[in-house]
């Protein structure tokens, strides 16, 4: 008996398959992409759109929090927090540089929760568990009861730089354990 697939009839069928698949699939690879002159069109359209939206929107300077009642929004300017738990800008909480010396400032860096360090886009960012930090971001650290903004300045894979007005101080992302 003989085997199908070995016939030279067959083998021409299955070699046209072939053929004619390939000649469909580059028609439809070539119709995708339009000419210069059709596309001209809706690129200037997209850059016109592009444009429009590359100015910063501007945002209000407060901006409340739709799920508190007005008592809880009353009651966190009372405690001085923010409806998110944060210190408001005028609170007492943020201490001037010139109570913080170096060595303060290197206790209160060592109070940061750093877990590691990456780069993300050629950018370096600081992370604190699932929290990504970049250069400039505000890190906030307490030391015997008062709390400090520190402004991170530098960071690299193993240390990272925090500034506490003209005050700074470089740590390792990961402290070495006392014995």
């Amino acid at each position: 008996m003989k085997s199908l697939t070995s016939s030279p009839m067959r083998q021409t069928y299955q070699l046209l398959a072939v053929i004619v698949a390939l000649a469909m699939s580059s028609e439809t690879l070539a119709a995708d992409v339009q000419p210069p002159r059709v596309r001209e069109k809706a690129v200037g359209a997209a850059r016109a759109l592009a444009a429009e939206r590359a100015a910063e929107p501007t945002l209000p300077e407060a901006v409340r929090n739709p799920f508190l009642s007005a008592e809880q929004l009353a009651s966190a300017a009372d405690t001085g927090m923010d409806d998110l738990g944060l210190p408001l800008a005028d609170s007492a909480a943020v201490v001037a540089p010139e109570d913080a010396p170096l060595e303060q400032l290197a206790l209160i860096a060592a109070r940061i929760p750093a877990t590691g360090a990456i780069r993300l886009g050629g950018r370096p960012m600081l992370l604190l568990g699932q929290t990504r930090l970049r250069i400039g971001d505000i890190v906030r650290a307490e030391l015997d009861g008062r709390e400090y903004e520190l402004v991170l300045a530098e960071i690299t894979l193993a240390s990272f730089t925090v500034k506490l007005g003209e005050l700074s101080h470089t740590r390792p992302i990961r402290l070495p354990s006392s014995p």
